[in-house]
Formats: C-alpha cells, sequence, structure tokens
C-alpha cells in the first residue's frame, strides 16, 4: 500500500503536492507580456493573483504554473472583448441575466407588493 501512495505522489504536480512555484527552478520560468491595451483601444486591466499585481505593457518572467494562470486571464479578457463585437451575440440571454440590474429597465420586484403581508413577490422571466 505505501508503494501506491508513493507512485501517486510522485506523479502529482509539485506546486499540488504543496510546494511554492516561486522556489522553483528560474531556468524553467516563462516569459509574458501583458498588453497595453485591449482589443477595443483602451487600457488593459491589471492581472492579480494573492498578493502579486501583473501591470499591463509590462512582462514578467514567472513560474510555470503562475505563466500559465495569467496566460488565461489574458485570454479570457480578449475573448470577452471579442464577444462584445460579435454579430452573433445572444441578445436574448443577455437581456434574461440583465433583469433586476440598474441598466435593465426591469424590476425584478413588484412593487405593488411590497409591504404586503405576504412580502415581495418576484416575477419570472421566459
Amino acid at each position: 500500500m505505501a508503494l501506491l501512495r508513493d507512485n501517486a505522489k510522485q506523479q502529482t504536480p509539485a506546486f499540488a503536492q504543496g510546494a511554492d512555484p516561486w522556489k522553483s527552478d528560474q531556468d524553467k520560468w516563462e516569459l509574458v507580456s501583458i498588453p497595453e491595451e485591449d482589443l477595443l483601444g483602451n487600457p488593459y486591466p491589471s492581472i492579480g493573483l494573492n498578493s502579486y499585481v501583473f501591470e499591463p505593457g509590462k512582462a514578467y518572467k514567472l513560474p510555470a504554473q503562475v505563466a500559465d494562470y495569467v496566460k488565461d486571464r489574458v485570454k479570457a479578457y480578449n475573448r470577452s472583448c471579442t464577444r462584445l463585437l460579435s454579430p452573433k451575440r445572444d441578445l436574448d440571454a443577455e437581456r434574461r441575466v440583465a433583469v433586476g440590474t440598474s441598466t435593465s429597465g426591469v424590476s425584478a420586484v413588484d412593487p405593488s407588493t411590497m409591504g404586503a403581508g405576504n412580502g415581495m413577490k418576484a416575477y419570472t422571466v421566459s
């Protein structure tokens, strides 16, 4: 049984075993750059990971696990910018998600039932 646990531990990545990726061999670190502006021409936001902040327009040499996270955040943000420009946007789904927000114009609570004995009545959106 101990042999099986030892084999499983060897196959688990070092960072999953609690090893600090910042103390790994710097020869294996990757260079990651954060764009200065997004696809729409707006300033790119900073990317945060715990107490670390990666500023736009700068390049960082990072451990592989951290580099993967930062590259994934850049990719996700770029994908969201592209989605805004997409002609195939699902406007109906966007409206359903926006119900009850300050920009939707549709209230999620029926104001006529405020103060009634049964409390508030929620609308269902179809």
